[in-house]
Parts: C-alpha cells; structure tokens; sequence
C-alpha cells in the first residue's frame, strides 16, 4: 500500500527569486478579483518565451559581430532548465457542493495517468485536466459556484527534488482513515510529522516546451525532518501513499484541477477531506487546487 520515498521537502530557491519575484507580485494582485478576470490575466504574466532586451534590439549591427572575447567560456553557470507551477487555491461555500461538482464535468481525466482512480474518487477527490481552451467555461463554473480566490504560490522545479502545493502538520502520533475502491475502510498509523501533496516536475527530452508532471500525497515524520536539518541535507525521507500517485503531461498554459464534490460531516474520515479539500476551521468551504503550468524550459 505504500513505499519509501526519497523526494524532500522544498529546496532553497533563493537564487531564481529575483527571476520571478515580479511575477508573484503580479499575480497577487488577482486575490479577490472576478475568476475570469484572473484567469484572463495569468499567462500574459508569464512570457511565453526569452524577449531580445530593448538594448541589444537597438544596438547597430557593428555591435553585435562576433568578438574574440565572446568566444570566451562564461564566467557563471547558467540557470538549469525550470519547470514553473503556479498553485492558486479557490474556496467555494459548502452549499454550493452542486456547482463545484460540475466544474470536473468540462475538464477531462484521460490525459491523467493514475496510480488509482478509483480510490481517489472513493475518497471523493476528484482531479482533471484542462488547457487554455477549457478557461473560459471553467471561469464561469467558478463563478456559478461563488468560488473565491484564497491564495496562491509557485513552485519552481530545477532538479528533481518534490515541492509541497499544500500541506499540514501531524502533530501527534495516530490513524489516518481511508476509503478503498470497494468501500471498505483502512487504517494507517503514522507518527508525528507532516502531511503533503507534493510534486516533481522536469522538462521531457527532446521535446520542447513540455514537463512530465507527478502528484503524490506524502507523510514526512518529524524525526526525519529533524535529522535532514542537522545533517543540512535537502531531502527528507518520505512515505508515499501508492493509490495517490497521478502524473501527466504539461505545457504552458496546461492545468490540473484538483478539489471535492461534496462537504462532509465531521465524522467522516476520508484521506484528505479533514486536511486539505474540506478545512473544518473555515467555516463550511469547499477548497479547490488549480495547479497551472507557466514555464518550461530555460
């Protein structure tokens, strides 16, 4: 049911910060703002492609022949190759379950590989996929669901460490409950740490533009974590729910749709309900994961 991992928690990406530090900004200006609106205003954030600088489109042609001194090896080494996610999590009042239930209905599941759909669904988490093509209705059903924009971040994958697009402290040992695709329950008991969905994302070699994209749910034990500080190592040992694992394809524009089609009662112990999908210290919301592709490449 599950298996040992070795994807850690995220790395310190304070050297690409300064590459998309104005974009985040940019971006959190869409907090509170019409979903179509956003969502109109996301890709034109984010350039398709390197811009020749103003400068060096001016510059005469004598300045730009070739010199003795560009043949010279660079004196630093370039960026790695980047695949760019933009997370934005929308919440939707529980009563209108129904509305939220139907954006799943204009996106689709076939370009998604999963581990175990089934299980997933059973747990009632639904995950789609959707293109540029897809906003406009998408848009709309967020809209007719009274959908709100919470938050957003991004995570930026230059190796192939995981990054966490949500996740939430275990703080004492016990049970995590879930629902298999038969209906039976099971039990997992886990120790103190974290619980995450994380991702790993790289470009696809030899083509252009496309990121092979992987989503897992995790349990981090704090021991663990613990250790992976003092030894000043960047990844943590992990525990990865099997059934969880999903991947796919992406490109810029492309987007996973991640969210419940229902709220449930506090009693009910589904795998991520309490935790991600269905926060209980909300006040009756339904929580969505748009996990938008913005960059691939250099």
């Amino acid at each position: 049911m599950m298996s040992a991992g070795s994807q850690g928690t995220p790395a310190n990406t304070g050297r690409l910060a300064a590459r998309v530090g104005g974009h985040v900004h940019g971006l959190s200006r869409c907090v509170g703002v019409g979903v179509g609106t956003c969502l109109a205003a996301l890709l034109a954030i984010f350039p398709a492609g390197c811009e020749t600088p103003p400068s060096e489109a001016a510059a005469p042609a004598e300045s730009r022949r070739l010199k003795v001194g560009d043949l010279a090896a660079p004196q630093t080494q370039p960026l790695p190759s980047q695949v760019s996610l933009q997370v934005i999590v929308f919440e939707a009042p529980a009563d209108k379950a129904a509305a939220v239930g139907e954006m799943f209905d204009v996106l689709r599941a076939d370009p998604i590989f999963f581990a175990d759909r089934a299980t997933l669904e059973a747990n009632d988490i639904r995950v789609r996929f959707g293109t540029q093509r897809d906003w406009p209705d998408l848009a709309k059903k967020l809209d007719e669901a009274d959908a709100k924009q919470a938050y957003l971040h991004t995570l930026i994958h230059f190796d192939d460490r995981g990054l966490d697009l949500a996740d939430l402290p275990l703080w004492e040992a016990g049970a995590l409950n879930y629902i298999r695709a038969d209906g039976s329950t099971a039990s997992v008991e886990l120790e103190p740490g974290r619980l995450a969905w994380s991702t790993v994302a790289r470009p696809v070699e030899p083509l252009r533009g496309v990121a092979d994209v992987v989503f897992r749910y995790v349990h981090r034990r704090q021991k663990d974590i613990a250790a992976a500080r003092l030894a000043r190592q960047d990844r943590v040992q992990e525990r990865v729910f099997d059934f969880s694992v999903l991947s796919t394809k992406m490109s810029r524009g492309d987007f996973i749709l991640m969210g419940p089609t229902a709220y449930h009662d506090a009693d009910r112990q589904g795998l991520l309900d309490p935790a991600f999908m269905v926060p209980r210290s909300s006040g009756g919301v339904l929580r969505l994961y748009m996990v938008l592709c913005t960059k691939v490449g250099l």
